[in-house]
């Protein structure tokens, strides 16, 4: 899978963009943490393989949720619509006993999703996903 345009679109000029699907993974999770952090999450990364990436609390709240991080891509066969996987490699959607929330990473944004168990969440533009999605940023 080839690195998503937004990040070739962020990165170019500055330094060299993730080439590969596990560099391109890696980067969205430190960008998740990163934003969730600033926004004022309490973020766990597990020592283990796990199905999910992230344990994260939201303010205020008691208890943690698993995370599944996701790039996302901007679909120019929809219109431009922004795309978030919610499925595996495998093709099959994360269930809601692997992932409570899909994080979605666009450049300086993160878009918490709650996990409907879908192979993909889509917001034909950024102000849908602002109203879909709790819309982070790494600029809080």
């Amino acid at each position: 899978m080839a690195t998503p345009l937004n990040y070739k679109a962020l990165t170019q000029d500055h330094v060299n963009y993730a080439t590969t699907t596990a560099e391109t993974g890696r980067l969205s999770e430190l960008m998740a943490v990163q934003a969730l952090i600033r926004n004022g999450y309490e973020v766990a990364e597990p020592v283990v393989t796990s199905a999910h990436d992230l344990l994260i609390r939201r303010p205020g709240k008691r208890h943690y949720e698993r995370a599944q991080v996701k790039t996302v891509y901007v679909r120019q066969d929809r219109g431009g619509a922004l795309v978030v996987s919610g499925a595996k490699n495998s093709g099959k959607p994360y269930s809601i006993e692997e992932a409570d929330v899909i994080i979605g990473v666009d450049r300086f944004d993160v878009y918490v999703i709650e996990n409907a168990s879908q192979r993909e969440y889509w917001a034909q533009n950024e102000t849908i996903a602002a109203g879909k999605w709790t819309k982070l940023s790494l600029f809080a």
